[in-house]
């Protein structure tokens, strides 16, 4: 069972961005980890870690991540009661690793909440919270397949009109 400490439940804080740039360059670490933090202190969790993930795409399954890992072992040793992230693409962009995942995080009585959802949050602590977390994990997707459909006719335009689709090779 999740600990607690000092009568709160144990929470962990996950913020991740894709390219290194907005890792050195951006503001979107820190303004994600404070809106997180702020965010826990108010639903009076007691943050035990914030995993920032820094470059890491969110295609790559969350346990195949550095801190994702680590956030799969905070939950399975049971020293996190409390997922809290932005928003889901920021922990997963396959609808089959969040359901996966976050039904094993149910079992072990662990509630992902996400915090950005067009004002209002998420906690999947609940029959709709779940409810809601399945819609969306088909829509997170559903977009990312868009995205490569979308790529792939881009570049297939591109060569078909003899065009550079491609990084100049050296």
């Amino acid at each position: 069972m999740a600990r607690k400490t000092e009568g709160k439940e144990t929470a962990v804080l996950y913020v991740r961005v894709s390219t290194l740039d907005q890792a050195e360059n951006g503001v979107s670490l820190d303004a994600q980890e404070q809106r997180l933090t702020a965010y826990a202190v108010a639903c009076g969790l007691s943050i035990v870690a914030i995993l920032r993930e820094e470059a890491i795409s969110g295609t790559v399954p969350l346990s195949e991540r550095p801190e994702g890992r680590k956030l799969v072992d905070l939950v399975t040793t049971g020293k996190a009661a409390h997922i809290v992230a932005l928003k889901l693409d920021r922990l997963f962009r396959s609808a089959v690793d969040a359901l996966q995942t976050t039904a094993e995080w149910d079992k072990r009585g662990v509630s992902l909440h996400l915090v950005d959802m067009g004002g209002q949050s998420l906690n999947t602590g609940s029959a709709m919270g779940r409810m809601m977390l399945t819609m969306m994990a088909g829509f997170a997707q559903f977009e990312r397949d868009l995205t490569a459909e979308r790529t792939k006719a881009a570049l297939a335009h591109k060569k078909s009109n003899n065009a550079a689709y491609s990084p100049t090779p050296f």
